[in-house]
């Protein structure tokens, strides 16, 4: 899950003002989680400065050297030059002393691209993948580091944005749930194409690096990617999407300026994924989470978290094609699934209809909550994008009073966010539970439950 947004160029020192601003009023409303860890990490920076332009800009291009002392929610290394300037550069580790150039400065904090690593963290490993590295395919970012510790600086980073983000600095975190597979575990990709060639974004963020491996798709679209013949029938489109499960691979096109994926000649009406002895139909526009093995992980600690009974009833927000929603139905009288994606919506019904406790609703998530406002639901899970819960969802469901809710988040900082408007509507904040479903990445799931103070 993904979002984007455009905006119009300013000068540096006011969008970097604006997003200090931004955190130090009381405004919650959804940001990215690029722009939240940025504003985040620019709590020493004075606004007044940047505004009047006084904090000197002057070292793009300066190499200098320093220690690396964290990784951010976004991936990268962060260091502070004893000159004070804070410094933030890809793979670097913690402990590490590096030589850095500076390539974007923005006053008292700065981008800079790794030159050499003088001390090397024991941490750090040789990537498996040839196409990893600075300039390379930015597809993943932390192939470098041992996957115990990636483990252990994703659950470091769950706990530094509930105590920064969320001031929720009291609230264990427990440890990451590994993979079973580090390598190979990916049921889709989206590749950038052109002429024949698919590939990622590389690490500029701007021009497409093409690949012929990728170690981290399952073998099934690894053999799509070897296969000429289909790399040369993809019409001239800008995205192709690759999905598999296990068994068939699906091919999609994506053209250029769209969010609208079409059928290639290779395409499949839907794969049929399989979680915890439970076939999935998911057709192309509709979202399934990446890792099988790690979908059936979070379906597993749903369970023991929410311990249903019969009694219960239950909402399902951002359902997709019903992964949830299919077993909580196994257990409890009464299931809604609340999904916007009218692909999804078809196959949740699909997925759901052996079932004649279960009804799927199409639509906007704080519209249909409203409609649901005499429901009295005893539970809720959300498993929203990227961007998390926007406000006017958090209050529809507060206004359901569930004993218990139940929060699958892909992004830590906009959980963070959630997490404490959640809780100052009368909800405690019991278990987080990350679960590693993209292994060499610095993305993170995790898992939580809210508990009502009055239940």
């Amino acid at each position: 899950m993904s979002s984007s947004a455009i905006f119009r160029r300013k000068p540096a020192r006011y969008a970097a003002a604006i997003e200090i601003q931004a955190l130090r009023s009381t405004d919650r409303s959804p940001r990215g989680p690029l722009e939240m860890c940025r504003a985040q990490l620019l709590r020493s920076l004075d606004t007044g400065d940047l505004l009047m332009g006084t904090v000197k800009r002057k070292r793009t291009g300066e190499v200098v050297e320093l220690v690396i002392h964290g990784l951010t929610a976004s991936g990268s290394a962060v260091g502070r030059h004893e000159s004070g300037l804070t410094l933030f550069v890809g793979y670097a580790l913690p402990g590490e002393r590096v030589r850095v150039r500076i390539r974007d400065d923005k006053g008292r904090y700065a981008f800079a691209d790794l030159l050499e690593i003088l001390t090397t963290s024991p941490e750090r490993i040789a990537p498996p993948c040839p196409h990893f590295g600075q300039g390379r395919c930015g597809g993943c970012d932390w192939q470098h580091i041992d996957y115990s510790a990636q483990l252990h600086f994703k659950q470091q980073i769950v706990a530094e944005q509930l105590k920064r983000i969320g001031h929720l600095p009291d609230i264990p975190v427990e440890e990451v749930h590994p993979s079973p597979d580090q390598l190979h575990y990916r049921l889709h990709a989206t590749f950038r194409h052109q002429d024949g060639h698919l590939g990622f974004i590389s690490t500029d963020d701007r021009s497409p690096y093409w690949i012929d491996t990728c170690q981290i798709i399952e073998p099934a679209l690894q053999a799509a990617l070897d296969d000429s013949s289909l790399r040369h029938a993809i019409p001239p489109v800008d995205r192709v999407r690759l999905i598999t499960d296990g068994e068939r691979v699906s091919v999609h096109h994506q053209p250029a300026g769209t969010d609208r994926v079409d059928p290639s000649s290779q395409a499949q009406p839907a794969v049929f994924p399989e979680v915890l002895g439970v076939r999935f139909r998911v057709s192309p526009g509709s979202f399934f989470q990446a890792n099988r093995a790690q979908a059936e992980t979070l379906v597993r600690y749903a369970l023991e978290m929410l311990r249903l009974v019969p009694e219960d009833r239950v909402i399902d927000v951002y359902c997709g094609v019903g992964l949830f929603t299919v077993f909580a139905a196994d257990v409890v009288h009464r299931v809604l699934g609340i999904e916007q994606s009218t692909a999804a919506v078809r196959d949740a019904r699909y997925n759901t209809r052996r079932f004649g406790n279960v009804r799927i609703l199409e639509g906007d998530a704080a519209s249909r909550l409203l409609d649901l406002r005499d429901y009295a639901a005893s539970v809720v899970i959300v498993d929203p994008p990227r961007a998390g819960l926007a406000p006017e969802v958090i209050q529809a469901i507060a206004a359901q009073h569930p004993q218990r809710w139940l929060y699958v988040s892909c992004d830590p900082t906009t959980f963070a966010r959630d997490a404490r408007m959640i809780v100052d509507r009368g909800y405690q904040l019991v278990r987080v539970k990350p679960v590693d479903m993209f292994p060499q990445t610095h993305h993170i799931e995790l898992i939580a439950l809210f508990v009502s103070e009055t239940a």
